[in-house]
């Protein structure tokens, strides 16, 4: 059965290993831009975990899976004509999403975002937008799979100062008037 629920200090050591077996294991890493297959900074991860931010994941016990929900975009959302325009309070940026090779394709990221996405709304969040490298094919079927709705696409520049385009997503967690 999975399960999620928001990580624990002691979880951090856990959270490492997956992101650096994901990191290193993972397919996805042939479409990421050089620069990008740095690991994911502990210091980010601790911050994310005292602010009740990260959520793990769990398949029978086993964490297979982490995701940050947070409200800090990138400076390119702010050029995206969202579908729905909306306060920052309520809009949760979606980061570091991982899942273990193993479990890649067997609907846990799905579930990972889909039971992430009923918590944070329980918390007020009522939209989620989410940049996703338009080279990582994977990861968008995944996020359209999980209701996420397209909306366009912007460049990103990268920590190797090149641009890269990225498919920016949102999914809209109350229902709207009209």
């Amino acid at each position: 059965m999975f399960t999620i629920r928001l990580a624990r200090t002691e979880d951090l050591d856990s959270v490492v290993r997956l992101y650096q077996t994901v990191e290193k294991d993972s397919h996805l890493l042939l479409c990421k831009p050089e620069c990008l297959m740095e690991p994911v900074q502990t210091a980010f991860l601790e911050h994310s975990i005292a602010h009740g931010q990260l959520f793990v994941g769990f398949w029978n016990d086993e964490l297979v899976g982490s995701v940050v929900i947070n409200h800090e975009p990138h400076p390119e959302f702010r050029q995206v004509h969202w579908s729905l325009a909306m306060d920052e309070a309520h809009v949760g940026i979606i980061h570091c999403l991982a899942i273990l090779p193993k479990y890649q394709s067997l609907g846990q990221g799905r579930e990972l975002l889909v039971q992430a996405a009923r918590r944070v709304h329980r918390q007020g969040i009522k939209v989620l937008r989410y940049d996703v490298l338009k080279s990582d094919i994977p990861l968008q079927h995944l996020v359209a799979q999980s209701g996420f709705r397209f909306c366009e696409t912007v460049m990103r520049r990268l920590c190797d100062r090149k641009s890269y385009p990225y498919g920016m997503y949102e999914l809209v967690l109350v229902p709207t008037r009209g």
